[in-house]
């Protein structure tokens, strides 16, 4: 399998993880979004290695593994490819940062469906991002410009990137309703209204650039 036998709208992703439940689990969740295809599921990165000039993923979804991480980002770095990091807080996965990769992006093992989504997005995207729920780094990362980012604060409103950071959490609008205390309808009116503002057609989509502005974080 490979490029050629997907629409270009539709990245690769290639999964790495040991264990074959959460293989399972991570190409079901992928195929279930629709956006992107499985290139395959392997173990380690000695199998990915075999398989990446066949495969040629855009994206490779790793559940951490301190035993194989030089080993895989040798792979990645060599193709270009981007990285999305499935971890545990206490992971060094800082450590990963400086890595010359595409993009590299970091969540929490039980990350929503949404999160993961908005998370492949941002590193086929050349984002480096990391979940809110993990230790901010030491080391300045900028993702986005200043003039990028001014821009972005003056487009939406407080209320609206209070509503865009829940959809980047993958809140859906009844629960940003609940979160908020607002009603339903004010949320998808709020929801349409930041769509328009960023330019953009989905949700995870309005995530992803509202990453790259430096509006919200996962």
């Amino acid at each position: 399998m490979n490029r050629s036998d997907f629409n270009s709208a539709s990245p690769l992703v290639a999964i790495v993880a040991r264990q074959h439940s959460m293989r399972q689990e991570l190409q079901g969740l992928i195929e279930g979004l629709g956006r992107f295809r499985v290139a395959g599921a392997v173990a380690n990165s000695a199998e990915l290695s075999v398989r990446l000039p066949f495969w040629r993923p855009d994206i490779v979804l790793w559940d951490y593994d301190s035993n194989d991480r030089a080993a895989l980002l040798s792979a990645l770095i060599l193709q270009n490819i981007a990285l999305v990091v499935l971890c545990e807080p206490e992971h060094p996965w800082q450590e990963l940062l400086d890595a010359p990769l595409h993009g590299r992006v970091f969540v929490l093992r039980n990350a929503s469906e949404t999160k993961i989504a908005v998370a492949l997005e941002a590193a086929l995207a050349a984002f480096t991002a990391w979940d809110s729920d993990l230790e901010q780094p030491t080391k300045n990362l900028p993702t986005t410009s200043p003039l990028e980012e001014d821009d972005a604060q003056n487009t939406l409103t407080n209320r609206e990137r209070e509503v865009l950071q829940l959809m980047a959490y993958g809140l859906p609008n009844k629960q940003i309703a609940s979160r908020l205390g607002i009603s339903l309808s004010t949320v998808k009116f709020h929801v349409a209204s930041i769509l328009e503002k960023l330019h953009v057609e989905s949700r995870t989509e309005a995530v992803t650039e509202g990453i790259r502005r430096g509006l919200v974080s996962l």
